[in-house]
């Protein structure tokens, strides 16, 4: 077996807005910017521009702080990294079938399986370099015959991608004893006896070891030899696309939000791509800072997966939208997605449509608010002034599931107006009746009965009029057919 891993060392700091904001416009990415624990208040992550001002891994806030007045510190988030690294899964796993998760920054990958597919491990190389270098974000990695192997060399900075167990193993045994994943109780011991490499540990026989030292020493050099197995449990894509951003600035103006929000687009745009899906409808989250949030949702009934489609309607939901607080985070959600089904046109039609009927609903129901735009739809109804209703656009129609427990109405609806009027007309024109009486008495159980005779008539201009003559022989015009 052959292992890749990759560790993300600085993921949230990768993955931060570091855009200039309308409060600051002068801040880029030249500022120097750290992330804290806040448990021990030591720097985890900085910036190259922190860097080069003296500020290391372990050091203390107040002495970050101390080598300059301009450095941005904010907290490190485990939790945040966690989601990250699914989203990183989700990209790889069209390239590698195995992958594990170690939160928050690492992947496992088993990648020997894949050499058929790739034709050997160079070739796999260059394929995953595309889609990680489209990420942006910093990472180490190397192979390793087992899991543990992998990570230790990657973890040192090995960067080196080799199937040969001579090459790791000896690099394997150069390592230091203190950058092993030991208790530093255990590595002082260690080194207190004369072990300094790892190496040397490794030369020890398993008695020797078992009777000198716990079990977690045993059970560690056991899992890095490949001598005991190390239980991974594997990732599986989830069926719901979610990613998350925390903002560089505290932003106030919606307007200022949509460069974010555009980042995390393109994000669920290339998710959606590479599993052939779209979404009907996405979720969005403006997080304010005590655990407090706007949700936003945009919808189209046909799918979507283009991030400038999205965008568009975003902005205009966002019109509409009054923060009461600064937004220092974003969150995208999408669960309603389905296999793509590209969209068939005319072959003979002469002109193409600027905008396509769902997208006209969808930016208008953005703009103005779903219950404002209706569509007009067949309801089954005996009554003439009910067979139509107004509902919300880009429903089904409901009574499409209801034809074939209606034939009788179905045979009725070749004798009925293509145009109704609103409300009937007196009759005031002469007319010729070509068919009829049809009657209708239906509704006695309501406030809407009607007891009418039907007939289908012309006019003088020799249109096709549908009339009705009520039981106090009073004419009504109800409509025209085409």
């Amino acid at each position: 077996m052959l292992w890749l891993y990759l560790d993300f060392y600085a993921l949230q700091l990768d993955a931060l807005e570091l855009e200039a904001s309308p409060q600051a416009p002068e801040v880029s990415e030249a500022q120097p910017v750290i992330l804290v624990e806040a448990k021990h208040n030591t720097v985890v992550q900085y910036n190259k521009a922190a860097g080069s001002v003296g500020i290391e891994i372990g050091m203390g806030l107040a002495m970050a702080i101390s080598l300059s007045n301009q450095v941005s510190v904010l907290e490190y988030k485990p939790e945040l990294e966690g989601c990250k690294i699914q989203q990183v899964a989700q990209l790889l796993y069209q390239f590698t079938a195995d992958i594990v998760l170690e939160p928050p920054q690492g992947l496992f990958l088993r990648i020997d399986t894949m050499f058929t597919l790739y034709h050997g491990l160079d070739t796999y190389w260059q394929n995953m370099q595309q889609p990680l270098g489209e990420l942006g974000y910093l990472y180490r990695y190397a192979t390793g015959s087992t899991p543990l192997m992998a990570k230790l060399l990657a973890k040192t900075g090995r960067n080196r991608i080799e199937a040969s167990p001579e090459a790791m193993k000896q690099a394997l045994q150069q390592l230091p004893i203190a950058q092993l994943e030991l208790e530093s109780k255990t590595a002082q011991s260690l080194v207190r006896v004369g072990i300094n490499q790892l190496g040397q540990l490794l030369a020890l026989p398993m008695k020797e070891l078992a009777r000198r030292f716990d079990i977690h020493v045993l059970n560690y050099i056991g899992r890095l030899t490949g001598e005991l197995k190390h239980g991974l449990a594997l990732f599986q894509p989830p069926r719901h696309f979610q990613a998350e951003m925390e903002l560089m600035f505290e932003v106030t103006n919606t307007q200022c939000l949509c460069k974010p929000i555009n980042k995390l687009l393109k994000q669920l745009e290339q998710y959606l791509r590479l599993h052939a899906l779209v979404t009907q409808s996405i979720h969005f989250a403006l997080m304010y800072r005590y655990d407090e949030y706007i949700e936003i949702r945009v919808a189209r009934a046909s799918g979507e997966y283009k991030s400038d489609k999205w965008l568009q309607l975003l902005e205009l939901k966002l019109e509409s939208v009054r923060l009461e607080e600064p937004v220092v985070g974003l969150r995208l959600w999408a669960d309603k997605l389905r296999p793509f089904a590209a969209t068939t046109g005319s072959l003979f039609s002469a002109k193409q449509a600027l905008v396509e009927e769902d997208e006209l609903i969808s930016l208008l129901q953005a703009k103005v608010g779903k219950d404002k735009v209706l569509s007009m739809q067949y309801s089954p109804s005996h009554h003439p002034q009910f067979t139509t209703e107004l509902v919300p656009a880009g429903n089904e129609p409901i009574g499409k599931a209801d034809k074939a427990q209606e034939p009788e109405l179905d045979k009725e609806l070749v004798q009925r107006p293509s145009l109704q009027l609103a409300r009937p007309m007196p009759l005031r024109q002469a007319v010729k009746v070509l068919q009829g009486p049809e009657r209708l008495q239906t509704n006695w159980w309501n406030e809407h009965k009607i007891q009418r005779d039907y007939f289908i008539a012309r006019d003088v201009s020799g249109k096709l009029c549908w009339l009705f003559r009520t039981p106090q022989k009073q004419w009504f015009l109800q409509g025209y057919f085409a």
